[in-house]
């Protein structure tokens, strides 16, 4: 589960979320950094985004762990169908996101059971649209340096973990992540 709120006081479009689902191996999108999970999960279904018609955006799926936003680069291997062995996602929102809108991503994942004790599972998301503000529509950079004052923060990232205590001995089938973005302009 993640929430994505539009905070600028105008629209944001062409709205792209991309993920990773909690695997062993997943990497952090921008930097390529391990996440650090020690078990994979398998994804029960297909995401879905609340709040918008199923026709204003489409769901890609791909089996790469290092995938990126590229429709076009076939190492990607980017498709519409679900299968088992997914470990990333991308959301392509058809429509602009009014200020103060909310979308929420969703889906279910399924664990391994009998996992011992101090194992962990990351995932994460980030988030890409362009800014229709008043000075003009602002795209984000695919690499923008930090600058001391940012005006507009044009990329979201959002991560979630979830720990399995020393006392875990059960086998649990599904697993819940909760993560919320803001996109707003810092004044």
């Amino acid at each position: 589960y993640g929430k994505i709120v539009n905070n600028y006081e105008n629209d944001i479009k062409d709205v792209i979320i991309l993920g990773r689902i909690p695997t062993q191996g997943n990497k952090k999108i921008e930097t390529g950094e391990d996440l650090g999970s020690t078990f994979s999960t398998k994804l029960q279904g297909k995401i879905t985004l609340s709040g918008v018609d199923s026709s204003k955006y489409k769901v890609y799926y791909s089996e790469n762990a290092n995938a990126t936003k590229d429709l076009n680069d076939k190492s990607n291997n980017w498709t519409e169908t679900l299968t088992n062995k997914v470990q990333s996602y991308m959301i392509v929102l058809n429509e602009n996101m009014k200020s103060g809108e909310t979308k929420e991503i969703s889906y279910d994942v399924e664990i391994p059971a009998n996992i011992t004790h101090n194992n962990t599972v990351n995932e994460m998301y980030k988030v890409y649209y362009t800014n229709v503000s008043s000075l003009g529509e602002i795209s984000m950079p695919k690499n923008s340096a930090p600058s001391k004052k940012p005006l507009i923060p044009m990329v979201k990232y959002c991560f979630s973990k979830a720990i399995y205590p020393a006392s875990y001995t059960g086998s649990i089938r599904e697993l819940k992540l909760s993560l919320t973005t803001s996109l707003y302009a810092v004044k």
